[in-house]
């Protein structure tokens, strides 16, 4: 089954799920950039990190001492 297969069933036989389904669609679609978008953060990023002076070192500890406190 497909996720509109899916989607279809429970719009069908459920119409409050369908709504919950279709308003998390539309939160994903803001939540999530296009891939172009995410590669000019990224480019970005890496830009100020370069003139920071920060080394692929420095990001990748400072990302395991979040997840640490997680």
């Amino acid at each position: 089954m497909t996720w509109d297969d899916y989607k279809n069933r429970m719009k069908a036989s459920d119409p409050v799920a369908g709504e919950v389904i279709k308003e998390a669609e539309e939160l994903a679609r803001v939540a999530c950039p296009s891939l172009e978008e995410f590669d000019a953060v990224m480019a970005e990023s890496q830009h100020y990190a370069a003139e920071a002076g920060m080394t692929e070192h420095d990001i990748s500890d400072a990302i395991r001492a979040v997840r640490s406190r997680q």
